[in-house]
């Protein structure tokens, strides 16, 4: 099992209504990836943390949980593996990142 370290930047999303709540995306990026390349890896971590803000599940009022993959095609694309929340926040995930081609939203397959 791998270690993961969740990036300690995180961007506050809008507040829930009426709750004075900010949901906060969270971002969890190997921490091998971080020793290997740790300016690229912040780069990488600070814009698609800018992309994600704002983002929250419709239906449960989260912001997404992900985890980036580096090096993970030879394509150079980085693959963003969302936590399994519910396919409307996976939709909004994916309109967010289809201006950049270096994201690949991966999808967890459900059993």
């Amino acid at each position: 099992m791998k270690n993961l370290d969740v990036a300690d930047d995180t961007i506050p999303c809008p507040p829930l209504p009426d709750s004075g709540d900010y949901p906060v995306v969270q971002i969890e990026v190997d921490p091998i990836a971080k020793h290997v390349a740790p300016h690229y890896v912040e780069s990488v971590v600070a814009e698609l943390r800018g992309l994600l803000a704002g983002l929250q599940c419709p239906d449960h009022r989260v912001a997404p949980v992900v985890h980036v993959e580096f090096g993970s095609d030879d394509d150079a694309a980085v693959a963003v593996v969302p936590h399994d929340c519910c396919p409307r926040l996976h939709q909004s995930m994916a309109h967010a990142l289809r201006g950049v081609p270096i994201f690949r939203l991966v999808v967890p397959q459900r059993a």
